[in-house]
């Protein structure tokens, strides 16, 4: 059921809460980088540390980020490790007591924190999902009528038993350090999907809270969003049912059928995805048959 959190929001900070570490990953992203800096540094919630991760760009980007001198914790990669890895960097210098991860292509609503900060507060979670805003390529800056005055949320135990349906990014993970660190964080060399991996790698660490509005993040599309390539989300689709069939998701304090769940959620979500794209080769039956097994396959679609 959904909760109304209503009314409490204080866009200032008065009093010791835990802080935040918001790290931003980018590989040749300079026509978006500064956009997805000044989010985080533009949020009214003061208390907050911004690491940025340069992946070893070659577009520029790295002399837009020098500019901003003390105001960022900047790491410059001498060679190209991958967005996992970045990330992991960045989190491994963090202090704060909460994760706030943001690509360097998407964008903080200026109120993330304060409603991050509030939840947190309120209800302990472990993790927190944020509510993606999309848009195309620019993002009218917010006005101050624009600030939200409630507060909508849905709480599950943890993610594995959440009861609907939740449009995963890394830039609306919110993520208990400790948790984190627990799971061994990002999964290298998992891509795409790498944020479906780390949701179902945390399944089970404790409370999540899902927000239902308002957006706190700004997804961009754009030409070279991953997602607009169907046919190599299907790989990364691949990559999880492997995983899920060679037992690196089993958690004693779940079940197995949940985890099917999760993944066919996806996996339906991507075969509409394919259908529209014409791309019926990926849809053959002996490559899932082959892939997940009938028996699970089964299950994911009794659980959706």
């Amino acid at each position: 059921m959904d909760t109304d959190l209503t009314s409490a929001l204080q866009f200032q900070c008065d009093e010791i809460t835990p802080p935040f570490s918001i790290i931003i990953t980018c590989y040749n992203q300079a026509a978006f980088i500064r956009e997805a800096v000044e989010s985080a540094l533009n949020q009214s919630f003061m208390e907050k540390q911004i690491i940025v991760v340069d992946d070893f760009s070659s577009d520029g980007s790295i002399q837009l980020l020098r500019q901003y001198n003390d105001a960022i914790r900047l790491i410059a990669l001498q060679r190209n490790v991958g967005a996992a890895r970045a990330r992991n960097l960045g989190a491994s210098i963090a202090s704060g007591n909460f994760l706030v991860f943001l690509d360097g292509d998407d964008v903080l609503m200026p109120w993330a924190l304060d409603i991050y900060h509030q939840i947190i507060e309120a209800r302990r979670p472990k993790i927190v999902l944020g509510k993606l805003l999309f848009f195309d390529e620019r993002l009218r800056a917010p006005a101050s009528r624009d600030r939200p005055r409630r507060v909508r949320i849905v709480e599950c135990p943890c993610f594995m038993k959440k009861d609907r349906a939740y449009r995963a990014s890394a830039s609306s993970a919110v993520v208990d350090r400790q948790s984190f660190a627990s799971v061994g964080g990002w999964s290298v060399g998992f891509f795409p999907f790498e944020d479906i991996d780390l949701m179902i790698k945390l399944g089970y660490s404790g409370r999540a809270v899902l927000i239902v509005s308002p957006a706190t993040a700004g997804y961009r599309r754009h030409a070279r969003n991953v997602s607009r390539q169907t046919d190599r989300m299907f790989h990364g689709l691949f990559n999880l049912i492997r995983k899920q069939k060679s037992g690196e998701y089993m958690d004693p304090r779940g079940s197995e059928l949940e985890t099917c769940g999760i993944i066919g959620g996806v996996v339906f979500y991507w075969l509409k995805r394919a259908f529209k794209a014409n791309l019926y080769y990926l849809l053959h039956l002996r490559i899932f048959c082959h892939a997940i097994g009938v028996r699970q396959l089964y299950r994911c679609f009794r659980n959706n």
